[in-house]
């Protein structure tokens, strides 16, 4: 395999600094790619990967609102959760009757924890266990640096603080 090969696998990913790599014209020894001269330059070029979980978890730190509508209840729903780095996140729901918004809303304190998975650069599923309930997963979209759409049940959350 020639020089530019091995420069062009470092940089699709398929040769890492510890991939075993044997040079002609030396011992018969196999050592890391990075301890070659000739090669110790271009794992320096190649970026960390980026861990998209870890992103969209510090993306979510900070207090979001969420309306919407409960089709199954015919209720209005507004949540204000506020997620902490640590995992765990707080907050309330509130839910009135579409068939009367004037009247007096039933709110509810939620607590529990949450993490992230990465669907891809622009996606993520959101799972909240609360305290004595059952867990929920969501898929959510970027939208910009405050606001997320819910691909699961099509509703907008906003960022009030970070």
């Amino acid at each position: 395999m020639s020089l530019g090969d091995l420069e062009a696998r470092i940089k699709a990913g398929t040769v890492t600094a510890t991939t075993q790599v044997w040079k002609v014209g030396t011992a018969r020894v196999w050592v890391s790619a990075s301890t070659l001269p000739e090669l110790a330059g271009q794992f320096a070029a190649v970026p960390a990967p980026v861990d998209q979980s870890a992103k969209f978890s510090a993306y979510m730190v900070g207090a979001w609102e969420i309306d919407g509508v409960d089709t199954q209840t015919n209720m209005l729903t507004r949540m204000i959760l506020q997620y902490s780095a640590s995992g765990d996140f707080f907050g309330a729901e509130a839910e009135v009757s579409r068939a009367n918004p004037y009247a007096q809303p039933k709110v509810v304190q939620i607590k529990g924890t949450w993490s992230v998975q990465a669907i891809d650069s622009q996606r993520f599923k959101i799972t909240m266990v609360p305290t004595g309930g059952t867990p929920s997963t969501l898929t959510m979209a970027l939208i910009d640096q405050n606001d997320v759409r819910d691909e699961t049940d099509n509703l907008l959350a906003r960022r009030l603080q970070q």
